[in-house]
This record gives structure tokens, sequence and C-alpha cells, in this order.
């Protein structure tokens, strides 16, 4: 992860929350993502505060939640670099 983007964290990573409401909050922060994808340039609000245009938003496929290129690989656990080497064709 670049230096620049060590305070790029999803937002159910910076927020607190007691473990039966983190659900609910992510699935609030979803349909909010899900609502502002409308219109000819859709815009969307990743978790660390970044607006981005949706075509480059990466969106996860268990969680749902669309993030910025920084918190993807926050959230995946890996830069996209790291996933080459790892799945290189030979």
């Amino acid at each position: 992860m670049r230096e620049a983007d060590a305070d790029a964290r999803p937002l159910n990573e910076l927020v607190r929350l007691p473990a039966d409401q983190v659900h609910v909050a992510k699935q609030a922060f979803v349909a909010m993502q899900f609502k502002s994808a409308k219109g000819p340039y859709p815009q969307i609000p990743c978790g660390c505060g970044r607006t981005i245009p949706l075509r480059f938003a990466i969106r996860c496929l268990y969680c749902g939640e669309y993030y910025c290129e920084a918190c993807a690989e926050v959230h995946f656990g890996e830069t996209r670099e790291e996933y080459r080497r790892r799945h290189k064709q030979a």
C-alpha cells in the first residue's frame, strides 16, 4: 500500500460500532452508494470520503460496497501487483 494512502481506509474500519450494529451500518452505506449511482456520469462515495466515478469504482462481490483503488487494496488484502504476481500465467 502506498504511504500517502495509509489513512484511506473504508468507513467501517474507521468507525467503531458494536458488533450487532456494524452489519446494519454497512447495509445503510451500501444502499446510499447504490442510490447515488444514477445519472449519465454517476459518482460513488467511498468509505474514505473520496468521491469517484462509478466506472473506476471497485465493488466487492461479497459485501457489495464500492471502493476506490486504495481502499480496495486494504479491503482485499493485496495490491494489484501482488495479485498479478500470485496469479502469473505460465
